[in-house]
């Protein structure tokens, strides 16, 4: 039951004494407004009064009342404040016992989540040491295992080898046993050279790993090279056996012999021991065996040139010339070192262009032997798309060389036109590879004579001495990349400009008078970058023409080069100088390394 109103009594006085005031005022008004009775009664007058009394008693009793009930209010909502107070501090007090509950509950919890931890980080330490320990000990394993096929290659590296030099024995044994070797076969020739190379590739294999631990791949190469070498002995041994076979008139064969290097001849000399026919003057500027090939070589790239002259001028085969110009670029332009698959791929493409078969170029197919002088238009395109590339490219990275002398070594071993056309670029553009110091004739102008140097007119007028050297470098460095890679696995084919003609353009060079600064240039470049094969090779041989080169070379070349020598002297000299102190050649920078064709 809800409780009473309580009744402020300040209200109720209020109230008593505004009827009280109203009543009397009434009355006054009344006893104002009638006139005084001429004779008042008494009783009426007694009347009155206990009226008011009666009055004044009923009021007095009401406030009694009003006072007592607000009391009994008063006390009231004291007694529900201290029962609603009591109602509090009983919830306070179970809100506290429940959360002092929850808190040992949850304290609880977590002592229990705790130690379920502890266990788990127990287990887990106990695990994690065990794996540890089992990783430590398999890694020792792994090590010993490592160790013991590190050996097992070592081993097998010099097993390999040694086999190699049984069948190199076995070659040269044979090759001692043939009374006609003037009657060797052309193949058994080439069978030779690829002997050679084979041999020579496992010496430097074997070389390699003396100053490294041994790779898969080494042994991977040597297996290889060694099955060149097996497969090769018979093919040599048969070529013998023809050979000998033949009933000839037996001539006794001479050792040949290195050309001793002496100071040019100059013209003063004379005619002496000229048996050529060319003037002694010509001979200061070219080798006559040298030029001949020259000549050879220029005479076919101008017959090819006038062979391709209606198909690269006629307006019906400009759609097809254009494909095939895209078919050669594309590939060209994306050979790099970044792996043998990468450069397989391009060589790959280029191999099947060469042959006539369909390439992709674009979304089409387009076959160089859908016209019979689309393949001849194809290699003459690509060799001169590789100088070019000597000129720009590896002029300014060295590097860049390597790779494309893979691609070129590659596709010279199968196409051996291409490899004429590709000399006879390097003639055109690089005379100096022949070696050619080609000398003004009557009635040339100079722009005409410098362009036969190899000079460029780009705007007009002749380049720079410093930019022509350094395309100059690049075509050398290039050519001499040719020379000294080796042939790529897969190429069945010897060599088809290999290191021995790296050595006859040497003894060519330094018998001609020299030139400034174009001399010291290509000696320097080619030297950088065949120097160190042509060591290994030649030996003590090459040893001694270095020493001559230092002895008697170097002073005409000082004597011929501007005060102060200039920058292609300076580099050359001091390449002379480290590779006579060190008594070696260093191997050329970016050289591609030796496990490069298991990439």
């Amino acid at each position: 039951m809800p409780p009473a109103p309580v009744i402020s009594p300040d209200i109720c006085n209020d109230s008593v004494s505004s009827t009280s005031s109203s009543q009397s005022s009434s009355s006054s008004s009344t006893d104002s407004d009638l006139p005084p009775p001429p004779n008042m009664d008494l009783k009426i007058l007694q009347y009155e009064e206990e009226r008011k009394m009666n009055i004044k008693k009923s009021v007095d009793a009401r406030k009694a009342a009003l006072r007592e009930h607000r009391e009994q209010l008063i006390e009231t909502e004291r007694h529900q404040m201290r029962m609603l107070n009591r109602s509090r501090e009983m919830e306070q007090i179970q809100l506290l016992a429940e959360l002092q509950r929850e808190q040992e509950t949850r304290k609880r919890d977590s002592l229990l989540l705790q130690q379920k931890f502890q266990e788990q980080n127990t287990n887990q330490v106990k695990n994690l040491s065990l794996k540890l320990r089992e990783a430590e000990t398999r890694q020792k394993q792994l090590e010993i295992e490592e160790q013991l096929k590190a050996r097992e290659r070592r081993c097998k590296i010099d097993l390999l080898f040694e086999t190699g030099n049984l069948v190199t024995q076995q070659v040269f044994t044979s090759l001692r046993a043939c009374k006609q070797t003037q009657h060797l076969s052309q193949e058994t020739q080439h069978t030779i050279l690829r002997i050679q190379d084979a041999a020579r590739s496992l010496t430097t294999i074997r070389e390699h790993c003396s100053r490294r631990d041994v790779m898969s791949e080494d042994v991977a190469n040597a297996e290889l090279y060694l099955r060149d070498l097996n497969d090769a002995l018979p093919l040599v041994q048969k070529g013998v056996e023809e050979a000998n076979s033949k009933v000839v008139e037996v001539t006794p064969v001479e050792e040949v012999k290195i050309p001793d290097v002496a100071p040019p001849q100059t013209a003063a000399s004379g005619d002496a021991g000229n048996n050529s026919g060319l003037p002694n003057e010509l001979l200061q500027c070219v080798p006559a065996d040298a030029l001949k090939l020259y000549v050879t070589l220029q005479d076919n790239l101008n017959k090819v040139a006038d062979s391709l002259k209606e198909f690269t001028t006629t307006t019906a085969m400009k759609k097809l010339k254009f494909d095939l110009q895209k078919a050669t670029n594309t590939p060209l332009n994306a050979i790099a070192s970044t792996s043998w698959s990468h450069v397989r791929d391009k060589l790959d493409k280029l191999r099947r262009l060469l042959s006539g078969q369909a390439v992709e170029v674009g979304d089409k197919m387009v076959a160089s032997g859908s016209h019979p002088l689309g393949r001849l238009y194809c290699m003459d395109l690509l060799a001169r798309k590789f100088v070019k590339q000597g000129e720009d490219q590896v002029s300014a990275h060295f590097e860049s060389a390597f790779p494309l002398a893979i691609v070129i070594v590659s596709l010279w071993s199968e196409f051996p036109d291409f490899g004429k056309l590709l000399m006879a670029q390097f003639h055109s553009k690089c005379p100096y590879l022949v070696p050619y110091y080609i000398p003004r004739q009557e009635g040339q102008d100079d722009e005409d004579h410098y362009r036969a140097l190899g000079y460029i007119y780009p705007d007009g007028s002749i380049e720079k001495q410093d930019k022509f050297l350094k395309r100059m470098s690049g075509v050398v460095r290039l050519y001499a990349s040719i020379i000294t890679q080796q042939v790529p696995p897969g190429c069945n084919s010897p060599h088809p400009h290999g290191i021995q003609h790296g050595w006859s353009f040497i003894t060519r060079l330094v018998k001609l008078v020299p030139h400034p600064d174009i001399t010291a240039t290509v000696l320097y470049d080619f030297l950088a970058v065949s120097g160190h094969d042509l060591q290994h090779t030649y030996g003590r041989q090459f040893n001694k023409i270095l020493h001559a080169i230092c002895k008697d070379f170097f002073p005409l070349l000082r004597k011929v080069s501007p005060e102060g020598g200039g920058g292609p002297l300076s580099r050359l000299e001091s390449f002379l100088q480290n590779s006579i102190k060190k008594g070696q050649i260093p191997k050329p920078e970016g050289m591609l390394p030796s496990n490069f064709f298991t990439t």
